[in-house]
């Protein structure tokens, strides 16, 4: 289970827990590893409601649902680039609670929350995390500018890069519209998370609605999902944190990751922290009239 990558600059972070990966921008983030699962004797036929589209956005073509297997096993999930067609815009979250203490044996309870926006056909994108856990989380670099924020931003031909902290800074460059910065786009957020082979196993716990898509909702087997995990050598992250907990939501049309919580206890070498530390990421507003805004900071933005 590979580590996700957030952007450039928090991308090993949330991603690493959660044991997904996407390309990074400006902050370092997590991958999430699939695979087929079995529920109950009788398959829950897949939900046909198609996703709500923007205004402006094209209807999204779907690739017909696997029907959930009988009994536990690896739960089945594909990335959402691969079966909702096509994808347009979409807003992912993620969020990392910690609880615990750093290797100094200080007090480290914190958090930390990414959250990316992409709208294709607007030619817009957004990619911004923060919180208190930012600057042990990013290490040095985040600790010198005192930074509790950094987004990264782009619209209108111009990409923005903010910082807050010690002081607020919007640094504005030229940027080739048609061509969007690769780190920016849906298939560097989440286009990964389900293409990894490393399998999460389950049990499957009933159908829900998840961002107004419905889904199925499965329990994490924390015990065979480490094994799994281990045995591909892969990711060191999981070589001293254990997986305790966790949940997953997959859509029911078209099968692709909706939500997913990971609850881990141990030591995080990369981070230098020791304790529990929750994951949970969201993904919404799929083909949505998805809005990307500019903070305060970039009224008067340096370059520009």
């Amino acid at each position: 289970m590979k580590s996700i990558v957030l952007s450039s600059l928090a991308a090993a972070v949330l991603l690493a827990a959660c044991g997904a990966q996407a390309a990074p921008t400006a902050v370092p983030p997590t991958t999430v590893p699939p695979t087929a699962v079995p529920p109950t004797a009788t398959p829950i036929p897949p939900t046909a409601t198609p996703l709500p589209p923007a205004a402006t956005a094209v209807p999204p073509t779907r690739v017909p649902p696997t029907a959930a297997p009988a009994g536990a096993g690896v739960i089945p999930f594909r990335a959402i680039t691969e079966t909702v067609k096509p994808l347009n815009s979409i807003e992912t979250t993620i969020k990392l609670a910690f609880k615990g203490k750093d290797f100094n044996g200080k007090i480290a309870d914190g958090e930390l929350n990414m959250s990316a926006r992409n709208n294709l056909l607007k030619k817009q994108a957004a990619l911004a995390f923060g919180g208190s856990l930012a600057a042990a989380i990013m290490g040095d670099a985040a600790a010198t500018l005192q930074a509790t924020s950094i987004g990264v931003y782009e619209l209108g031909g111009f990409s923005y890069t903010t910082i807050t902290g010690a002081q607020e800074l919007c640094i504005k460059q030229k940027i080739d519209p048609t061509k969007p910065s690769s780190t920016m786009s849906p298939e560097a957020i989440v286009g990964t998370l389900g293409s990894d082979k490393t399998p999460i196993y389950g049990t499957l716990a009933g159908n829900e609605t998840v961002n107004g898509v419905p889904a199925r909702k499965y329990i994490i087997d924390p015990v065979k999902t480490q094994a799994s995990i281990v045995k591909t050598g892969k990711d060191d992250f999981y070589k001293n944190a254990s997986i305790t907990g966790g949940e997953v939501y997959v859509a029911a049309d078209g099968g692709y990751l909706l939500r997913m919580t990971m609850d881990l206890a141990g030591k995080y070498n990369d981070f230098k922290l020791d304790g529990a530390m929750k994951v949970s990421m969201d993904i919404g507003n799929i083909n949505g009239n998805v809005e990307v805004t500019l903070p305060k900071s970039c009224d008067n933005p340096l370059g520009g």
